[in-house]
């Protein structure tokens, strides 16, 4: 069976292929996805739009109210407050990076 070599556009999208009876340098197969534009190519790899890294959820509270929280938790010696635990994992996890 000849292998299925992709088309991509300028931006990596799969929008088309074709059969070859030899792979040249440079071709990619794609197998039997779809050629719609919803898968793109990157490192080598096909994946789906929309999909990979993403965009960092956002934080439970601002900087902010868990500086406020922190600081009165301080002030009254109580333990510190759940919100600004989650919001320091959340920095440890994302890095402030959105």
């Amino acid at each position: 069976m000849m292998p299925r070599v992709a088309v991509l556009d300028k931006q990596g999208l799969l929008i088309g292929s074709r059969q070859k009876s030899k792979l040249a340098k440079g071709d990619v197969e794609c197998g039997d996805l779809p050629c719609d534009g919803s898968y793109r190519l990157k490192d080598g790899a096909f994946l789906p739009v929309g999909r990979g890294h993403g965009k960092p959820r956002n934080p439970p509270v601002s900087p902010y109210q868990a500086l406020a929280l922190l600081i009165r938790s301080v002030e009254s010696g109580t333990p510190v407050p759940q919100e600004c635990t989650d919001w320091a994992d959340w920095y440890d996890e994302f890095g402030g990076a959105r």
